[in-house]
């Protein structure tokens, strides 16, 4: 599933959205390609990357888009 490209400022507003509600130790579910959910935390700060805002997650190879985490509140 791919995620649609958001405009510059969408997605720079997202970023620092996620970086301010997810900070890095944050745990959550990473929702993987191959449909498994994964328990995790987030390693390191999301960033815009392709036009997408990603982030890394322990025990991930990678980076992942971040609406495909679900954080434990």
């Amino acid at each position: 599933m791919r995620t649609p490209l958001l405009s510059r400022n969408s997605v720079q507003q997202e970023v620092e959205r996620f970086n301010r509600e997810c900070l890095v130790g944050h745990a959550g579910f990473l929702h993987k390609d191959d449909g498994r959910v994964l328990p995790t935390f987030v390693e390191r700060p999301a960033q815009e990357m392709g036009g997408r805002c990603v982030a890394w997650f322990e025990g991930v190879r990678g980076c992942y888009v971040t609406n495909r985490f679900v954080p434990l509140r």
